[in-house]
C-alpha cells in the first residue's frame, strides 16, 4: 500500500481454493509455526456458508493461499461463526448461534506438530462470565493484553482479561454512554497506540476513543468522514484505517496524527479494482 492507503489494484489476485460451494468467507487471520504460514478462514452461515473454520497454508513467497484447506472446527458444531482473530497462538471465534442456542466466544488451541500441525485442535466456550443469551459478539480484537469484543445488538464494547490459559475472564460492559452518538450497532474494532476505532455498521459511521490505564474506552468522538460508506470490519495499519464496507468495497481512511480522529475516507483501489463485497481486510504480518 501507499502512504495514503491506496492499494495497487493491478496486484490483486484471487486464490482459487479447494473449498466447494457453499463458501462464504467473512474473516481470516494468519499464524506461523516454524517456517510454515497458516491462514484461518471463517466460512459463515450468515451469508449461507458452511459454518466451518478452514485452515490453509500460505505461500511464503507470493502470499497466496494454497489449495490445501481443511475444515478444522475443534470438535464444535458452530451455529454461525462470524469473526475470528489470533492472540498468543490461539484462535478466538465469535459465534452468533441460532434457535436460542446462545451467542459465544470460543478459544481454540492449535496443533503445534504432527500430521495436523497448524490445524485447530480443541475449542472451548470462553465468554468471560457473560451469559450466552445476554450478548451478540460480533468481532474480537486484542490490545495491551486485553480482549475487546464488539456487541452488535446491545450496542457496546466488552473488555476482558485473559488468563494464562488464554481464556477470557471478567468481561465487563463498557456501556454505550461513552459513544452515545453512535446508532449502537458496533461491528468492528481496531487499535493504534492508545486509540481505539469502532465501526458502526448501522449508522454508516466510525468512532474513535482514547484508552485509559484500566483499558476502558474514554473521550470518544463520533467521526462521520466523507465517503465513510457502511463500515463493518476495520483494520489500522501505518497511519491509515482500512474499512471493509461490503458492496461499497474497501475504504482507506486518513487519521489526524495529533488528535487521532478520522478525517476522511476514500475508496481503494481506484484503478483495477476487483469486483468484491468486502467483509474484512487483514495484513499478513509474516510477509
Amino acid at each position: 500500500t501507499h502512504a495514503d492507503g491506496q492499494i495497487d489494484g493491478s496486484t490483486c489476485q484471487s486464490s482459487r481454493l479447494n473449498i466447494g460451494i457453499p463458501f462464504a468467507p467473512i474473516a481470516l487471520a494468519f499464524n506461523k509455526i516454524g517456517d510454515t504460514q497458516y491462514v484461518y478462514i471463517d466460512d459463515t452461515n450468515y451469508y449461507y456458508g458452511s459454518n466451518n473454520i478452514w485452515t490453509c497454508t500460505v505461500n511464503s513467497t507470493t502470499g497466496a493461499i494454497n489449495s490445501d484447506c481443511v475444515a478444522t472446527n475443534g470438535g464444535i458444531t458452530f451455529q454461525d461463526p462470524y469473526n475470528l482473530n489470533i492472540y498468543n497462538g490461539k484462535v478466538y471465534i465469535t459465534d452468533w448461534g441460532s434457535s436460542g442456542s446462545g451467542y459465544n466466544v470460543y478459544m481454540c488451541t492449535i496443533n503445534q506438530s504432527g500430521a495436523n500441525k497448524g490445524q485447530i485442535d480443541t475449542c472451548t466456550i470462553s465468554n468471560g462470565g457473560v451469559a450466552d443469551v445476554n450478548w451478540n459478539p460480533d468481532s474480537i480484537a486484542f490490545y495491551s493484553g486485553r480482549a475487546y469484543i464488539a456487541d452488535y445488538w446491545n450496542g457496546t464494547i466488552y473488555t476482558c482479561n485473559i488468563d494464562v490459559n488464554g481464556l477470557l475472564q471478567n468481561c465487563s460492559n463498557t456501556g454505550n454512554s461513552s459513544y452515545a452518538g453512535l446508532s449502537n450497532y458496533p461491528t468492528g474494532i481496531s487499535f493504534s497506540s492508545n486509540r481505539a476505532y469502532i465501526a458502526d455498521w448501522y449508522g454508516y459511521q466510525l468512532a474513535s476513543c482514547d484508552i485509559n490505564d484500566s483499558g476502558d474506552l474514554v473521550n470518544c468522538t463520533v467521526d462521520i468522514p466523507t465517503g465513510s460508506g457502511r463500515p463493518e470490519q476495520i483494520t489500522y495499519r501505518g497511519g491509515v484505517l482500512f474499512a471493509a464496507s461490503g458492496s461499497s468495497g474497501l475504504l482507506a481512511c486518513q487519521i489526524n496524527s495529533s488528535s487521532g480522529i478520522i478525517t476522511s475516507c476514500a475508496a481503494t483501489p481506484t484503478t483495477s479494482a476487483p469486483t468484491w463485497n468486502a467483509g474484512q481486510v487483514v495484513f499478513n504480518p509474516f510477509q
